[in-house]
């Protein structure tokens, strides 16, 4: 049986996809297994997300790329392959802390703009597509951006989205350092923004070595499998 909290983490993670999905005018349907995407998803994005255990089964014609949000996809039922495997992370509300200076919301499309160009640094594929967080983004009640400045420079940044009493965090990045500063700071922000809720999401390597070391405990892997094309893709790609 799954950690309860997991189901909690990827219902989260699932909202945040609505609204990346919504952003970029496609649409989604949602029911107690799965979400999927009714057309292409955008950049980064799998075609599907299992809520459940099991859920796996429920895949049907998916042709692309899912989150396997509980680690029950096997390699033998089907030409896919593993993109990378995480582990699903989670702060309780009692070990936040007070918010640190220099991070701000993201207001207005330049400054959303800024955000992105200082998260996307080094990807050389960026121009060759649409911007991965449109202005449409930004009003809305329950997804905000974060940046973090240094003589009028985005040098880090995170999103937060929030649904049914779940802080999700996601797209954390520095230019500095991914290492304890930038997540201790993620602790503080929700701990001063959301206080009384706890705080999720996933990550892998030395990301999740650093929220670990700041207070999220790992409470269960996924894994993000794609078809052997896709991945034959993204390698040429």
């Amino acid at each position: 049986m799954a950690n309860p909290e997991v189901f909690r983490a990827a219902r989260n993670n699932a909202h945040l996809y609505e609204r990346i999905c919504a952003a970029h005018h496609c649409p989604v349907s949602v029911d107690e297994n799965l979400l999927r995407c009714l057309s292409t998803p955008p950049r980064f994005y799998s075609e599907a997300v299992t809520l459940q255990p099991e859920a796996v089964h429920h895949l049907g014609e998916i042709a692309g790329g899912f989150k396997d949000s509980f680690c029950e996809w096997q390699p033998e039922w089907g030409t896919r392959t593993m993109l990378f495997e995480a582990e699903w992370i989670w702060l309780e509300p009692g070990l936040l802390q007070d918010s640190p200076t220099g991070w701000h919301k993201v207001e207005t499309n330049e400054e959303l703009q800024a955000w992105e160009l200082a998260w996307g640094a080094g990807d050389a594929e960026t121009e060759q597509h649409p911007r991965q967080f449109p202005e449409s983004l930004l009003g809305l009640p329950d997804i905000w951006f974060y940046g973090f400045l240094e003589d009028g420079v985005v040098i880090a940044g995170f999103i937060i989205n929030t649904f049914e009493g779940v802080v999700g965090v996601s797209n954390a990045f520095s230019e500095v350092s991914r290492g304890p500063w930038l997540w201790e700071s993620i602790v503080q922000v929700c701990g001063a923004s959301y206080a009384g809720q706890p705080v999720t999401g996933y990550e892998r390597g030395s990301d999740l070595n650093a929220a670990r070391a700041a207070g999220f405990s790992a409470i269960g892997p996924l894994r993000v499998w794609v078809r052997q094309i896709q991945l034959l893709w993204i390698a040429v790609a």
